[in-house]
């Protein structure tokens, strides 16, 4: 596995949290560093928004191997419409947040420091974007201010199985 993040205390975070992982790397780069090969599967936890959105989803669906998987944990900007999941999220936050972190935190976690955006596009805007360039992705929006969407890679055509009928029947009339 290869996690890439261009902040270097994030970098140094997720190398101590990984460390005992023989099969995990974490360097610090960017999307844009990320070699062209096929990968089986590429995830966005809560980094979408800072990026170019069409052009990050584009470039993944090249690089997501034939029956791979693309996953992403988005963050999108609110609307008039997300005012009941953001009056519920609002009253659960601090709930959940408690039952996580029952002490008092005297400085925020080191996994909390990364660099922030806020997002600019709303859900309605992703999932347009989304659903243009992956045919065939899955969105659902959330709690906590979140969505969520997977889209998996077309299988190649070396991949493709003919129907037995169709084998069958060509055998029959060949």
């Amino acid at each position: 596995m290869r996690g890439i993040e261009p902040d270097p205390a994030s970098v140094e975070a997720a190398r101590y949290n990984t460390r005992e992982l023989r099969n995990v790397v974490i360097s610090r780069s960017t999307w844009a560093e990320v070699r062209d090969t096929p990968y089986d599967l590429i995830t966005f936890v809560a980094v979408l928004h800072h990026l170019p959105l069409q052009e990050t989803l584009r470039r993944a669906s090249l690089l997501v191997a034939p029956g791979g998987r693309l996953v992403i944990v988005g963050v999108a900007r609110e609307t008039a419409r997300d005012i009941p999941l953001s009056l519920i999220s609002t009253l659960l936050n601090p709930l959940v947040g408690l039952a996580l972190h029952p002490r008092p935190a005297v400085r925020l976690p080191a996994h909390m420091r990364s660099p922030i955006q806020p997002p600019t596009e709303t859900y309605a805007e992703v999932k347009a974007v989304a659903r243009r360039v992956l045919p065939g992705i899955t969105l659902r929006r959330s709690l906590f201010w979140r969505y969520t969407a997977v889209w998996t890679a077309p299988p190649s055509s070396s991949q493709v199985r003919r129907p037995a009928f169709r084998s069958r029947l060509r055998r029959a009339t060949g």
